[in-house]
């Protein structure tokens, strides 16, 4: 910038009353689709729900499994990416819109980042490290799914096999070129050496608004690979057509940030210049978002009727001196609770207990093939929560005599 416009720029900052300047900077945080105000509670209220989801996630498997997993581990990394990623945004909000109102023209913005000069340089940092937590939240849970799925993939077709750590390689290829490529390639300089991306980038237009829509496509593809792995596994399984839709619901939650990426892209010109606060704003929601959809894909486990649940409850039961009022009650009590479980299991969509043949198909194993050939270790994962309904049922005719009395008399009902 040369030396007579940069003393006219300062001339009329200089001239700019605190009234002008508040007014300027309000229109700044209301410029876009989105106000920064609005911005800030709707990521403040998604980035609440993740939290309480994720700490019931955490909750529910120390309680029912008493353990944490591998998907476990990525998904609490992905939480503390999105926090520090979050702290990040609420500290520079203004200047993400600042940097918008300079892109659509305004003049007044101008003449404001003029006057905070370093600030606006010292952005380039700010921006490289929350995009780098940020993509590494999003990314995280796609691997947190990777590690769910894992242990479906016993015995399956090689193709499958292939295409699961074909989906992973690009998925950590594309985390890496929107984490470093794509800030890089815009604009290769931080500090005050950013002053050379002002008042024009150095690539060319084209070259950025290339970038511009690689982030979602990339991002897109990789939730399309993600969602896809359940409906292929769950498609080869001979399970009933409901269980399968109950499981597939839980398996592809991921969908919600396919959502968020074509709502991203959506919008990315406002006036004919590129939404920057709107695509930062979907992005910023779609990892608050996916890790409350990833802390929701646990949660089956706390709705099939395991007796381990059971136990739990009753345990609570006790706590609390939450007692019934007689054994006669306790008796009709435990005898209602018996004729409604089957109920409670279809709506909850467990798998039938006496039908095998759907989970040894989803093992890759058939009818021929002896039970101890399909079942694996326990992995990093809770997959194997798609034999719980069965060995819940199993263990129930064991601790209650009087069913497995009843089983042996009547074998068409147990």
């Amino acid at each position: 910038m040369d030396t007579p416009n940069t003393a006219a720029i300062a001339a009329m900052a200089a001239a700019l009353t605190p009234e002008q300047i508040a007014q300027a900077q309000q229109n700044i945080a209301n410029l876009g689709r989105i106000a920064a105000h609005d911005f800030k509670i709707a990521v403040g209220i998604l980035f609440g729900l993740a939290v309480l989801c994720l700490l019931l996630r955490i909750l529910i498997r120390l309680v029912i499994r008493r353990r944490l997993f591998l998907d476990d581990s990525f998904l609490i990394f992905s939480f503390v990416c999105l926090t520090g990623s979050t702290v990040i945004l609420y500290k520079r909000i203004y200047m993400i819109y600042l940097e918008f109102s300079m892109m659509a023209g305004d003049p007044t913005a101008s003449i404001l980042a003029f006057q905070q000069k370093d600030e606006l340089l010292k952005q380039s940092k700010w921006s490289l490290a929350y995009f780098l937590f940020l993509w590494t939240s999003i990314f995280a849970v796609k691997w947190c799914y990777f590690a769910f799925f894992y242990p479906l993939l016993r015995a399956m077709w090689k193709w499958i096999i292939y295409y699961y750590w074909f989906a992973i390689i690009f998925s950590i290829s594309s985390w890496m070129f929107l984490v470093l490529g794509e800030r890089l390639i815009a604009c290769p300089y931080i500090g005050r050496a950013f002053a050379k991306c002002f008042p024009e980038l150095p690539a060319s237009k084209q070259v950025i608004v290339a970038l511009f829509w690689l982030g979602p496509t990339l991002d897109g593809l990789t939730d399309l690979m993600v969602v896809s792995i359940p409906i292929i596994i769950l498609r080869r399984s001979q399970m009933p057509t409901l269980t399968k839709i109950g499981l597939g619901t839980f398996l592809c939650l991921s969908v919600f940030m396919l959502v968020c990426s074509i709502l991203r892209a959506a919008g990315t010109y406002y006036h004919g210049t590129l939404s920057y606060p709107w695509c930062i704003f979907w992005l910023h929601s779609e990892a608050c978002i996916g890790i409350i959809m990833g802390s929701v894909t646990a949660y089956r486990s706390a709705l099939v009727g395991s007796s381990n649940v059971a136990e739990k409850v009753q345990f609570f039961n006790k706590l609390f001196g939450r007692r019934t009022s007689s054994p006669i009650a306790d008796h009709n009590a435990e005898r209602a609770c018996k004729k409604d479980q089957p109920i409670r299991r279809h709506l909850l969509l467990g798998f039938p207990g006496a039908t095998l043949t759907g989970l040894r198909t989803l093992f890759g194993g058939n009818s021929r093939t002896p039970p101890t050939s399909f079942i694996a270790p326990t992995q990093n994962s809770d997959l194997d929560l798609l034999e719980t309904d069965y060995h819940a049922y199993v263990k129930g005719r064991q601790v209650d005599p009087e069913r497995a009395i009843a089983s042996k008399d009547n074998p068409v009902s147990a």
